[in-house]
């Protein structure tokens, strides 16, 4: 849980810094829409799931 929280607070604050800048409009949809994207993004990074995808590959890479 701990690591969703760093995750959601790290994006949080960035938003909020670039909230002013991205009042109204089109821009305003696409700039929460690109954040979303990073959030879910840099949760993944975070799992145990892509720790997992990673040892795999380097196990692979290291037999022979």
């Amino acid at each position: 849980m701990a690591s969703w929280l760093i995750v959601l607070g790290f994006w949080g604050f960035s938003a909020l810094i670039c909230l002013p800048v991205l009042m109204g409009g089109p821009a305003a949809i696409t700039a929460f829409a690109f954040l979303f994207l990073l959030l879910a993004l840099s949760t993944y990074l975070y799992s145990a799931s892509f720790a997992a995808l990673i040892n795999r590959l380097m196990g692979r890479s290291r037999t022979t």
